[in-house]
């Protein structure tokens, strides 16, 4: 859908923030004591948290089937983080009528993090003046996603002035409160001295936070500190790897890319590349799917192979990949063109065909009918007491009408 067409207009906005002025927030999905009920909330909570962990590690397509199945067992915070997916088009189609839908069931089940992800899609929209009403509205209600938001919002002086002080403060009361993408969000301004003074070990202080509390992210921030502010490379490739280990997608695909091109921290090693890209696109990450089939279709560090190739980048289609779905018309062209050489006699794997050996006999052919040039040349060899050489140029001529009988005789 196109994002202007957003569900929420900024009248059914207003009704909503005022119907949540008097939701007190305070009334859990599933309170009664009917022991269904009970343990309805326990498996779904088990799901939200896998589903966490998947969305962090940036398998969205895992994450949205344990979001989906906490939901049904009333997980307010799986409605929310399930919002996002479909705000971002993460392991899905962007779906803001879908998203919308998600957060607004969160407000009504009584969770004030619906009011942030309503925030972040008209965030998205540019629609930042209720952006801005939402992340406040949330603010109110300690909703720590809203207040990183609205942080979010100073930061980069939409829908308010520009305020990088204040955005600090946001952040780290969010972090306070156990966000720990306000945690990154700090790190990021000690390091671009946005608000604070600049300072590279606050930075990697608050990106070390956020990492070793599951926020994986921050391995590739630490990754960059240790690349560009020490100039150490084996460092920053520890960090790549540690998230890779740790299950974060994104760094492994990092990693394939590193050693495809061999232009950053590593030297180029297709294997290495190859084995990354196989576990990133296990893990449903369409550009190492993408990836997979580039290197099928080139023959780099593989054997080349068109089947494989649309494999992966049908693969890579299907799971959204613009990039994908575009090699995929290509390689299905190279394909369909070689299936119509075979058909006709030609052929691109490498065998000899009727139509190769009628091509060979002409050119054989062709060659012999040019007796006459070839008999003055050996005419003028012998002139010049050069028998030898006469005598090999009237054998090529003798040889090439023979081969060119031979070659006509194969290809009837």
């Amino acid at each position: 859908m196109k994002k202007t067409s957003v569900i929420f207009n900024s009248i059914i906005l207003s009704v909503l923030l005022l119907f949540l002025t008097f939701c007190s927030f305070s009334v859990p999905v599933n309170a009664s004591g009917n022991s269904n009920s009970n343990n309805a909330a326990v498996t779904a909570g088990k799901m939200y948290k896998a589903g966490d962990e998947y969305d962090r590690r940036g398998d969205y397509q895992s994450a949205l089937s344990c979001y989906q199945n906490a939901i049904k067992g009333g997980s307010t915070k799986a409605m929310y983080r399930m919002g996002l997916l479909y705000v971002y088009g993460r392991g899905v189609k962007t779906d803001w009528n879908t998203a919308a839908e998600l957060f607004n069931m969160a407000c009504k089940n009584g969770d004030p993090d619906g009011l942030a992800g309503l925030g972040q899609m008209y965030k998205e929209a540019k629609d930042y003046k209720n952006a801005v009403a939402c992340f406040q509205k949330g603010m109110e209600y300690k909703s720590a996603p809203a207040i990183n938001g609205m942080g979010v919002m100073y930061y980069n002086g939409t829908g308010v002035t520009k305020d990088s002080s204040k955005a600090v403060k946001l952040f780290k009361e969010a972090a306070q409160k156990g966000n720990f993408n306000s945690m990154r969000n700090v790190g990021l301004c000690y390091e671009n001295g946005e608000g604070v003074e600049k300072s590279g070990n606050s930075a990697y202080h608050y990106y070390k936070l956020a990492a070793e509390n599951g926020w994986y992210q921050c391995y590739m921030d630490m990754a960059r500190l240790y690349k560009e502010v020490e100039k150490n490379n084996q460092k920053a490739l520890n960090c790549y790897e540690k998230a890779a280990d740790l299950g974060y997608v994104p760094a492994m695909a990092r990693l394939g890319n590193m050693y495809y091109s061999g232009k950053d921290i590593v030297y180029q090693n297709y294997d290495k590349a190859k084995a990354y890209y196989e576990i990133a696109a296990d893990k449903n990450d369409p550009d190492s799917m993408n990836n997979l089939g580039v290197m099928y279709y080139n023959g780099y560090g593989v054997k080349k192979d068109l089947k494989q190739a649309q494999y992966w980048f049908k693969q890579a289609s299907l799971a959204g990949s613009e990039k994908g779905t575009s090699n995929l018309e290509v390689v299905n062209n190279a394909i369909k063109n070689a299936s119509q050489n075979t058909s006709s006699g030609s052929s691109s794997n490498g065998k000899v065909t009727k139509k190769d050996l009628q091509k060979a006999s002409e050119t054989f052919s062709d060659l012999s009918e040019k007796a006459e040039t070839i008999g003055a040349l050996a005419d003028s060899f012998e002139s010049e007491g050069l028998s030898n050489a006469a005598e090999s140029v009237k054998k090529w001529s003798n040889r090439a009408a023979i081969a060119a009988e031979i070659f006509s005789w194969f290809a009837e």
